[in-house]
């Protein structure tokens, strides 16, 4: 009694084949999947980075802002008014017993 083959030589051949011609396909389809997935959460960063810029831009345009830096940066003021700085009171420094006078009172 004959044996019979499992897979017959044109078999095998085209299953090397298939897989010849399926992992090229399946490595550029990962690859591909992975450059999408972070070209989108690229998007999405810039998206958050251009609203913050826009709300950015709204405020530097406000007249709250511009007057702010007018008068913290370029030391402008409005007419009639005053500049009146105020100097910080100075550091108080505390005065510590010299070791020699703690030395002579200790000794008898």
């Amino acid at each position: 009694m004959k044996q019979k083959k499992i897979l017959g030589w044109k078999q095998v051949l085209i299953l090397i084949l298939g897989i010849a011609f399926i992992v090229p396909v399946l490595t550029q389809y990962i690859n591909i999947r992975n450059q999408y997935t972070s070209e989108k959460r690229e998007i999405e960063k810039l998206k958050k980075d251009n609203e913050y810029l826009a709300n950015l831009l709204k405020e530097t345009n406000s007249p709250y802002f511009v007057e702010k830096i007018a008068r913290e940066q370029m030391g402008l003021m409005k007419d009639g008014e005053y500049l009146v700085k105020i100097n910080p009171a100075p550091k108080i420094q505390k005065k510590c017993f010299p070791l020699n006078l703690l030395e002579k009172i200790w000794k008898f």
